[in-house]
Formats: structure tokens, C-alpha cells, sequence
């Protein structure tokens, strides 16, 4: 229908639902996956839920007042950082449901062992020593634990500057270490010793 001259058609909005599948590259459905919706944007917006897929990967948020045309921002992250996080847009299509599936990837890992050159000024926490995966696609970073261990999950395949940040005044930081990520495995990094300043 064509709206006279002159005249603006808004169109309503209804109470909808997303719903879909989480799954790997091999199509294997992914249980635990926490799924956050956003709206009002492509970038920031706004959180309007978070739920965890199911058993046979699915996720379904409810009760949404949205229009159809309307963006959302779906983000998938695996607590576990057994799998890359991932953002996507779904657009609220005709009807009651609409049905956005995913596929995410399968992630590296880099883990390690920081301890300080000098046993007097040794790594007494974890919250001593924050360390730092930089990638063209993807940042995490962890402290390490109290025996100086550390493990980065949820990484893309590439490669990395690995860094080492100490808050203990006593310990200073080290160059970056470069690190290749594999997906689906585990990449060991030789033990790093912090100088003392």
C-alpha cells in the first residue's frame, strides 16, 4: 500500500523472537556458548539480553519489541576460549520469529611460566603480572597465577605480540615476545624471566 502525499507510515512494532544455533567449522552444535543481543546500533548499542545455548547449541531471546528492518547485534563468546568470539548482525525479519545461525571458529592458545630473575623480588601473586596477546584480529590478556603460570584462551590463528606488565616496582617489564597461534592447539612459550630494576 502506498501512503498518500504528504503522509509519513511508520510501522508498528510487535513482540518477536531470536532464535538459532551456535556451531563449529565442522557443524557440530556448541553447548554453554554465552549469547549477548544488542540493539540500537551496529557498533555500541545497547544490551537488551544474554542467555548460554543449550545442549544442541541452540539460543532464543523472547519478547522483543522490534520492527521489521530493525539491526541487532548478536556476540558469541566461549567461556571455555575453546572457540573465537564473534559478532554478527541479524535483521528482525516478517513474521514472529526470526532465525540467525552461527558458525564460530576454533581458537588457540598460548600459556606459560613468568617468574623474576631476582628470587628477592619474586612473583608473590596473581595480580602481579598482567600479560598480553596482541593480534591483528584479536587482544586478550590474563594475570598470571600465583606460581606464575598463565594461559590465553579464545584466540584467532595469527600471530602475536606476546607482553609482560608487572606491577611490582621491584620487577621491570620485558621486551614483546612473538608468538604464531594454530587453531585448536596449544602454543608453550619458553619461561620468561622478569629483571629486577
Amino acid at each position: 500500500m502506498t501512503a498518500p502525499v504528504g503522509l509519513t507510515m511508520t510501522l508498528a512494532s510487535s513482540t518477536v523472537a531470536v532464535t538459532g544455533t551456535i556451531s563449529d567449522p565442522e557443524g557440530f552444535p556448541l553447548a554453554g556458548i554465552t549469547v549477548a543481543l544488542f540493539a540500537n546500533g551496529r557498533d555500541e548499542g545497547v544490551r537488551v539480553d544474554t542467555t548460554t545455548t543449550d545442549d544442541v547449541g541452540g539460543y532464543r531471546f523472547t519478547r522483543m519489541h522490534a520492527t521489521v528492518g530493525d539491526d541487532y547485534r548478536v556476540e558469541t563468546t566461549d567461556p571455555s576460549g575453546a572457540h573465537v568470539f564473534s559478532q554478527s548482525i541479524v535483521t528482525i525479519t516478517s513474521g514472529p520469529m526470526t532465525t540467525h545461525h552461527r558458525t564460530i571458529q576454533v581458537a588457540g592458545h598460548i600459556q606459560g611460566i613468568v617468574r623474576a630473575q631476582d628470587d628477592s623480588a619474586r612473583v608473590q601473586s596473581g595480580t602481579e603480572v598482567c600479560v598480553t596477546a596482541t593480534g591483528e584480529h584479536a587482544v586478550q590478556a590474563v594475570n598470571v597465577s600465583a606460581r606464575g603460570r598463565f594461559r590465553i584462551g579464545g584466540l584467532p590463528a595469527g600471530e602475536y605480540a606476546v607482553t609482560f606488565h608487572a606491577s611490582n616496582p621491584k620487577l621491570a617489564d620485558l621486551p614483546p615476545t612473538l608468538v604464531t597461534v594454530t587453531a585448536g592447539r596449544t602454543t608453550t612459550i619458553e619461561d620468561r624471566a622478569l629483571p629486577t630494576r
